[in-house]
């Protein structure tokens, strides 16, 4: 073989080396970039989930707060159904129920939830009102 034929192909090996060379810098640079966005994407994502874990508390807060200081849906379905029948022990536990909301309601005016304990406080007092006059209608 030839000096020229020896020098051709260490060229070609050179060349195809060097192409190599690039490949693997190209792939690096690809898989900074990708590492530097799936950093970005994690963090992202662990500010979304302490999100969601901070909203959900919140929601809970807020489902036991209703279910402390509010007449359930069925609850006001016995209130409402004594304007067509009979009054029932369901009814005077009800209003029970409102008597005790209206007393636990006044450690919200103690606190920075007062305008909160006010509007309960008021809705229970005409709840309360509205069931004394069905009662009353009813006893007569």
């Amino acid at each position: 073989m030839s000096i020229s034929m020896q020098f051709q192909e260490l060229e070609n090996i050179n060349e195809d080396v060097q192409f190599m060379s690039n490949c693997c810098q190209d792939m690096t640079n690809h898989l900074k970039a990708t590492k530097e966005q799936t950093q970005d994407l994690i963090v992202k994502t662990t500010k979304l989930q302490a999100e969601s874990q901070r909203l959900e508390l919140k929601a809970h807060i807020a489902d036991a707060f209703i279910a402390e200081f509010q007449l359930s849906p069925e609850e006001m379905n016995v209130l409402r159904s004594t304007r067509d029948r009979p009054v029932t022990e369901d009814f005077f536990k009800v209003l029970r129920r409102i008597k005790q909301i209206h007393n636990d309601v006044k450690i919200l005016l103690r606190t920075s939830q007062q305008r909160s304990g006010l509007e309960i406080m008021e809705q229970m007092a005409l709840l309360q009102e509205t069931s004394y006059e069905q009662l009353y209608r009813w006893a007569q």
